[in-house]
């Protein structure tokens, strides 16, 4: 199928319904572990919107909806046992929405190529390492412990403030939060780069054993 195909091809809101009638998941769905829901094919039209179709999917480990027309992460929040998600190849464009999958504590793996925010973003990787610190692989590459230290002191200049490079002169900690953000956005941000900090430390400690 070409390029063109591809763009022509109809497109959904997806129901819980659509998925299991597409997927053939049978029994008790909670207990499903793996979907795989992509826009490559014909014989299924894009997706463009999850909606509240994967609510009842709470076992998911792992979700492919690659080559579809999503332009956000929304409709995955409840997926709490998430590890692995195939976002290629969607509409995604703004950076920020990656804080929707804050919620998905147990990502590690998240493949966003050929989404215009990983291709237009040069810092999109260290943007994302930020939000997610958590993530084990990004892109089909493993998370190494120096882009970790690199995603720790990255801060993205806010709204209308000019672009440095790095924290502020005698920042201890950076920040993207725009302007008004609430309290809890920032407690957020406190808690995800000390989570940053544990991990970063643990891939050190597994070094030194490494080298032992």
């Amino acid at each position: 199928m070409s390029d063109d195909e591809e763009d022509v091809q109809p497109s959904v809101e997806a129901t819980e319904d659509w998925v299991v009638d597409r997927c053939g998941v049978e029994g008790d769905i909670t207990k499903c572990t793996q979907l795989a829901l992509p826009g490559y094919t014909t014989a299924f039209p894009k997706i463009h919107s999850l909606g509240t179709s994967l609510i009842s999917f709470a076992g998911l480990t792992s979700l492919d909806v690659s080559r579809n027309c999503l332009a956000s992460f929304e409709g995955l929040s409840s997926l709490s046992q998430l590890q692995r998600l195939n976002f290629y190849f969607n509409q995604v464009v703004a950076l920020e929405d990656l804080s929707r999958l804050r919620a998905n504590r147990k990502l590690s793996n998240l493949d966003c190529r050929l989404n215009p925010m990983a291709r237009n973003h040069p810092n999109f990787r260290l943007y994302a390492l930020q939000t997610l610190p958590q993530l084990e692989r990004l892109d089909e590459r493993d998370v190494r412990p120096a882009e970790r230290r690199q995603a720790l002191a990255y801060a993205p200049p806010l709204p209308g403030a000019s672009r440095r490079k790095g924290p502020a002169p005698g920042s201890e900690r950076s920040s993207w939060s725009s302007a008004g953000a609430g309290g809890g956005q920032a407690h957020d941000s406190v808690s995800l780069q000390r989570a940053a900090r544990a991990l970063l430390q643990q891939d050190d400690d597994d070094d030194d054993d490494d080298d032992d």
